[in-house]
C-alpha cells in the first residue's frame, strides 16, 4: 500500500525536492506562551462577532490566541480555498474539505506549509486524533514523511475511544485495530420507521429484518393508512433517488457503483457485476410493485421528513445516524403533539437474501487545514496547541460541552450539564448560544467520548444498530487508501461522465424488461470501464 501511494507521487516528489531542501534550512523561533497573539482562519460563515461571545473568550485566554476570523461561503468552499492557496493569498490557516489528491498536490507544490518535525512528539493529542484518520502511514509514505496540514478524523469510533487512546500510547497501529471485528465500523446507512404501527398491525421488528419481510411491512404500513391520510395519499418508502440505489442496488452488491478489488485481487468496475444486475432487477421491482412513489424521483432530500412526521409515510432512509434521527424526532414531535418520538420510532437495517449484511467499511475523516507557507513558527505552534488542547482528555470535554461552570460542572469525576434548557424541555445547541463553537469543535475532533447528548434515544437507536450490524457475516465495500488517491486520467474522467443515481433513476422508470434496458445501458460504457480496470491493475498492483 505505502508504496503504491508512494508510487503515484514520485514524479511529482521529484519536482519538489528542491522546495523540501530550502524548508529544511528555515529556523525555528521560540515561542514566548505569555505573548498573546493573533492569527487569522478562514472558515465557512465565520463572522467577526464570533469574538463577542464567553466561548470563545474562554479558549482564547487559555491558549493566549486572539482570531482574525475570514469568511468562506459554504457554497463555493472549494473554489474560495482553491484561490486562496494558489494565489498565495490564504489566511494563516484554512478550513478545507479533504481530498487525497489535492492534498498531495499542494503539498508537492510547496503552496502549503508541512507541519514542523517534531510535531508528533510536541502536540501528542493532536498526533493521537489524526492517527485516528486511519490514514496517517499512507500520507507519510506519499509526502516523503511530510505532512502538509490537518487532517480531521469523524467519531465512527467515539465508544472506544479510551481503548484507541491507550493502544495510541502504546505504539500500536491503529488503522490495523479498526479493521478487527469488534471495531470495525461500517456505514450508518439504517431505515426509521413507526414501531408503534408495527406493534398495532402485529408485525414483528427488529434492528436487523429479513429482506422480504421489511418490504411486507412497508406494504402493509402502506395499506392500513394508519397516518389517517387517505389511500391516494400513503408513500410506501419515503426515499429520494439519490439514495435509494444505496439501498436497493447495496443489498446485492456493496460495491456496485465503485472500483473495487474482486475475489480475484483484482480490481473490476462494480456496475458491470452480475449482482449489480440483480440490485437494478429489486429496484425496478420496488417501483413497479408501489413500494416507492410514482414520483419518488422528483422528491427532494429535504420533504422526506415531512412526508413521514405527516404520516404519509412510516418508513424513511437514510435517517439511522445520530444527526438524521435527531432532527427526524424533533420534526415528528412537532409535527405530531402529544406523541413522543422513543414511543413511535425505531430503526432497523437488512439483511441482504444472501443472509449477510451488505455495505461499506466507513473511512475516519473528512476534512482538513492547511496553513499558509509564509504563516511564522510561532503562529503554527500557537495553532498546533489550539489543536491539542481541543484533542485533549482536558479539552475534548471542554469543547463538547460549553464554558466551565455556566454550561456543566465536574462532580464526582463526571461531567453534569447546568445550563438551562428552553421551553421545550431540551437544551439549546451550543452553536446558538456560542456562535464561535461552530469553528473550535470543528477545528480537529475532540475525540472524547461523553455520555451527555441532546437527544440520549438517537444516540442509542444509532451505536445499537451499527453493533447489531457487526454480530452479522459482512460483505462490505473495504477502505481502500490506493484507490483513494488514485487520480488517472480514464479513472477520473470515467466516474465524472456517469451520475450513477440519475442514471438508475431513468433506467427503473422505462417501460420494457429492466434486464434487456440495463444491458443495452451497459454496452455505453463497457468497454471504457474494462480499460480503467485494467489500467488500475496494472498501476496498482504491479
Amino acid at each position: 500500500m505505502k508504496k503504491v501511494l508512494a508510487g503515484l507521487l514520485a514524479i511529482l516528489m521529484m519536482s519538489s525536492m528542491c522546495l523540501t531542501a530550502c524548508k529544511k534550512d528555515e529556523k525555528t523561533t521560540s515561542t514566548d506562551p505569555n505573548e498573546k497573539l493573533t492569527v487569522s482562519v478562514g472558515y465557512t460563515d465565520a463572522d467577526e462577532t464570533w469574538k463577542n461571545d464567553d466561548y470563545y473568550k474562554y479558549i482564547t485566554d487559555k491558549l493566549n490566541i486572539d482570531i482574525e476570523f475570514e469568511s468562506l461561503p459554504k457554497s463555493s468552499l472549494g473554489e474560495k480555498v482553491r484561490i486562496w492557496i494558489s494565489s498565495g493569498s490564504m489566511p494563516d490557516v484554512t478550513y478545507a474539505d479533504f481530498s487525497m489528491n489535492e492534498y498531495l498536490k499542494y503539498g508537492d507544490q510547496g503552496v502549503v506549509k508541512a507541519l514542523p518535525k517534531d510535531w508528533e512528539t510536541k502536540y501528542p493529542n493532536l498526533a493521537f486524533s489524526m492517527e485516528m484518520t486511519g490514514i496517517m502511514d499512507a500520507i507519510k509514505e506519499a509526502g516523503n514523511g511530510e505532512v502538509y496540514g490537518l487532517i480531521c478524523p469523524m467519531d465512527h469510533y467515539k465508544q472506544y475511544i479510551k481503548e484507541f487512546r491507550q493502544a495510541f500510547k502504546e505504539g500500536k497501529d491503529l488503522r490495523e485495530m479498526m479493521s478487527q471485528p469488534e471495531y470495525i465500523y461500517i456505514d450508518t446507512y439504517g431505515f426509521a420507521y413507526r414501531k408503534d404501527w408495527a406493534k398495532q398491525l402485529g408485525i414483528e421488528t427488529d434492528y436487523i429484518m429479513e429482506y422480504e419481510d421489511f418490504l411486507d411491512m412497508i406494504r402493509k404500513f402502506k395499506e392500513a393508512d394508519l397516518g389517517g391520510v387517505g389511500a391516494t395519499n400513503t408513500v410506501g418508502l419515503a426515499i429520494d433517488h439519490t439514495e435509494a440505489p444505496n439501498f436497493f442496488i447495496t443489498a446485492f452488491n456493496s460495491s456496485y457503483k465503485f472500483f473495487h478489488k474482486d475475489e480475484t485481487g483484482k480490481y473490476v468496475c462494480g456496475l458491470l457485476e452480475d449482482s449489480t444486475t440483480e440490485g437494478v432487477k429489486e429496484y425496478s421491482k420496488a417501483y413497479r410493485t408501489g413500494i416507492l412513489a410514482p414520483g419518488f424521483y422528483a422528491q427532494k432530500t429535504q420533504d422526506l421528513n415531512s412526508l413521514f412526521c405527516s404520516q404519509r409515510s412510516g418508513v424513511i432512509f437514510p435517517k439511522a445516524n445520530v444527526s438524521a434521527l435527531r432532527t427526524l424526532n424533533a420534526d415528528f414531535e412537532k409535527a405530531n403533539p402529544g406523541l413522543k418520538a422513543e414511543e413511535c420510532i425505531d430503526v432497523c437495517w437488512v439483511l441482504s437474501p444472501d443472509g449477510k449484511i451488505h455495505g461499506r467499511e466507513a473511512n475516519n475523516y473528512y476534512r482538513g487545514y492547511y496553513f499558509n507557507p509564509e504563516i511564522s513558527d510561532e503562529k503554527m505552534d500557537r495553532l498546533l496547541a489550539l489543536a491539542d488542547y481541543i484533542a485533549s482528555e482536558e479539552g475534548g470535554p471542554q469543547i463538547s460541552l460549553g464554558v466551565p461552570d455556566v454550561d456543566y460542572v465536574i462532580e464526582n469525576g463526571e461531567y453534569k450539564v447546568i445550563r438551562e434548557k428552553n421551553a421545550n424541555g431540551t437544551y439549546d445547541s451550543l452553536e446558538k448560544l456560542y456562535p464561535s463553537y461552530s469553528f473550535f469543535r470543528m477545528f480537529i475532533n475532540p475525540n472524547y467520548s461523553l455520555s451527555f447528548e441532546s437527544d440520549p434515544y438517537a444516540l442509542m437507536c444509532a451505536d445499537t444498530l451499527v453493533a447489531e450490524k457487526r454480530k452479522h457475516e459482512l460483505s462490505i465495500l473495504d477502505w481502500d487508501d490506493a484507490r483513494d488517491a488514485y487520480t488517472a486520467d480514464d479513472y477520473v474522467k470515467f466516474r465524472a461522465a456517469y451520475d450513477v443515481n440519475s442514471m438508475f433513476a431513468e433506467l427503473i422508470v422505462e417501460e420494457g424488461d429492466i434486464e434487456e434496458n440495463w444491458a443495452k445501458k451497459k454496452t455505453e460504457f463497457e468497454a471504457t470501464a474494462k480499460s480503467v480496470a485494467d489500467n488500475m491493475n496494472k498501476a496498482l498492483l504491479q
